[in-house]
């Protein structure tokens, strides 16, 4: 398997516990993480590879321009035309899923560009959270909102 489709499904897997999904998406919202980055991190902490600040730096710099021109506009219009509109009615829901299956398919891209990326210094047995704390410190999430996701990975 790539490292571009492992880090996929590892996302997938994480993203469906119980709970994750919802605080990943509160993080998105309030404080502009990004989850892609998130969840690679994670990733990452499962392999024992650390990363640094300038780490996430050249993370977040290489997803930029996909992230800013595809995925939150994409991401926009799907939260808009469901706010807006009765996606209940046939045409408007198969746009709505559309829009999700596009917007989910520009995610994986993003997850290619980040698992394409070789940063980092391989440890033994990294703390669950030890890359995770260093990007959201960065974002300045508070430690009580960082704890939520890290209980919510530790449950299963």
């Amino acid at each position: 398997m790539s490292l571009a489709a492992d880090l996929w499904q590892f996302s997938l897997t994480v993203y469906a516990r119980p709970g994750v999904a919802k605080q990943c998406l509160y993080l998105q919202d309030e404080w502009d993480a990004n989850i892609n980055i998130i969840l690679w991190l994670l990733w990452l902490e499962q392999q024992d590879v650390q990363v640094n600040a300038e780490a996430i730096a050249i993370a977040e710099t290489a997803t930029a321009a996909w992230r800013t021109t595809l995925v939150k506009p994409l991401r926009q219009l799907r939260r808009q035309l469901a706010s807006e509109f009765a996606v209940a009615e046939e045409l408007i829901g198969t746009i709505y899923r559309q829009l999700k299956t596009a917007e989910l398919q520009a995610e994986q891209v993003e997850q290619e560009l980040l698992a394409d990326l070789h940063i980092g210094v391989q440890f033994r047995a990294l703390p669950q959270g030890t890359n995770l704390a260093i990007y959201l410190n960065r974002l300045q999430v508070p430690a009580i909102d960082q704890q939520r996701l890290l209980d919510l990975l530790k449950v299963c």
